[in-house]
């Protein structure tokens, strides 16, 4: 298996900001992020297209 695993650490620093202030205000942990909790994980959601090149055939 290879590739390269995309990371936008802006948009994902961005996200636990927001998951810490929804900490201190006491509501969802996820409420207006794009993030996700699956079985107990919060997963983020990131859209790796921007960093695809489409090539036309």
């Amino acid at each position: 298996m290879s590739g390269t695993v995309i990371e936008d650490i802006k948009e994902l620093s961005e996200a636990f900001y927001a998951v810490g202030i929804n900490l201190i205000n006491n509501v969802n942990l996820i409420e207006n992020t794009n993030l996700k909790v699956e079985d107990g994980v919060i997963i983020s959601l990131q859209n790796p297209e921007k960093y695809i090149n489409k090539v036309n055939k």
